[in-house]
């Protein structure tokens, strides 16, 4: 069935905002424009990594997983999801949901993150699991582990209510919701485009030209005081008050590539290695 037709568990985090790669325009315009599906290098791995884990999953806890490419549909014909897998232990349905995650990302984990919950939360919903179990894998370190949660129903309640509200709204009204700044971050005008400005947004760049004037003379108070601080401290490295060091001034060395130069001297290196980045640049006049 196409994805296109239905809210499925990668899509409910989104939809509330939770989501670090996806806006809810996004997920709107996939439904109602059927646009191409959002994809990125990290999801790419993680479905190819994703038997991988499935398959230590089962070694590590005696099961064995089954249905990950069977598509579940709840009571309400809209709301449906894609399992990674499900399983029995002791005589009870699981629910099997697999991440893969840097080490950065799994730096600001904190138990499970809100937007994992969600979406295994939906799933628990769609497939009538009421036990299940996030295993992930950091893919730098190549730690495993595991993180287990029960079926939340008032949690799940209050999470349809608003996916209910947002199917009727904006794909069967075929309403956009409102863009975030993230969606204009992606987009690339064509060509230059005017538009006028309104009060309020008169007075935002008003106060950002204000604010930008006190940011540059702290800026030049903060470098004459580091001077300052610099002449006191002189020969020396360390500076201490009592026992407690607050302050150091010491040498260090860092290597960098001096790209103009490789482009001149070795302009096949530098086509092979260089890597072309669009944004939108904000500029004040």
């Amino acid at each position: 069935m196409n994805r296109n037709s239905y809210i499925g568990g990668s899509d409910v985090a989104a939809i509330l905002g939770l989501s670090k790669y996806r806006t809810p325009y996004e997920v709107w315009e996939s439904k109602v424009n059927g646009s191409r599906q959002y994809d990125n290098p990290a999801m790419l791995w993680g479905r190819l990594l994703e038997p991988v884990v499935i398959k230590h999953f089962e070694n590590t806890n005696g099961v064995e997983v089954y249905d990950n490419n069977r598509l579940y549909t709840s009571e309400i014909e809209y709301l449906k999801c894609h399992p990674d897998g499900l399983y029995h232990k002791n005589g009870v349905l699981h629910l099997l949901e697999v991440k893969t995650v840097s080490t950065a990302a799994y730096s600001q984990w904190d138990g499970m993150p809100l937007e994992y919950y969600c979406q295994v939360q939906h799933n628990m919903y769609c497939t009538g699991a009421r036990k299940a179990v996030l295993a992930y894998l950091v893919l730098d370190s190549r730690f495993y582990g595991e993180i287990a949660v029960d079926y939340d129903e008032a949690f799940v309640q209050k999470q349809n209510e608003y996916l209910i509200e947002w199917w009727y709204e904006y794909v069967v009204g075929k309403k956009a919701p409102l863009k975030v700044l993230a969606d204009y971050e992606k987009t690339e005008p064509n060509g230059l485009v005017q538009i006028e400005a309104t009060d309020e947004v008169k007075v935002a760049i008003d106060r950002i030209k204000e604010l930008k004037e006190q940011i540059k003379l702290l800026e030049e108070e903060k470098d004459k005081l580091e001077e300052q601080v610099k002449l006191h401290i002189g020969d020396a490295t360390d500076l201490y008050d009592g026992i407690t060091l607050i302050a150091t001034w010491r040498s260090y060395s860092s290597a960098r590539v001096d790209t103009r130069k490789l482009k001149e001297e070795h302009p096949d290196i530098y086509l092979k290695v260089a890597k072309e980045s669009k944004a939108r640049r904000f500029i004040l006049k």
